[in-house]
């Protein structure tokens, strides 16, 4: 698997496992493809194919996961309410981490 970012994102689409995955994701969430799904068209386990969407995703490919699956966004709703619960997620994720900072710059005094 190729580890640096394509600059052409065309050339994802000829890069195995991507180009099974990006071919593999429908266009809206009655397209959806279940993790499951993904895993057995790939041959990856599920950890390697959420690596491998983790890095479409940075290549600028916007690819929304939701309870139905993975899937390129189809209406604004779909991508407001992916936007709307990733920036929850990643608040959430920074709140946690204030009390461990706290922790640590006392410990370092």
């Amino acid at each position: 698997m190729q580890e640096q970012l394509c600059s052409d994102k065309a050339r994802y689409y000829q890069i195995e496992p991507y180009s099974t995955i990006l071919s593999a994701i429908g266009r809206g969430s009655e397209n959806a493809r279940h993790k499951k799904q993904l895993v057995r068209l790939t041959g990856m386990n599920e950890r390697a194919l959420r690596k491998s969407i983790e890095h479409l995703r940075r290549a600028d490919f916007v690819i929304i996961s939701d309870k139905s699956g993975y899937y390129f966004p189809k209406t604004t709703d779909e991508l407001e309410d992916y936007v709307r619960t990733v920036s929850k997620r990643a608040r959430s994720t920074f709140y946690t981490l204030k009390s461990a900072r706290q922790m640590l710059k006392a410990m370092q005094e």
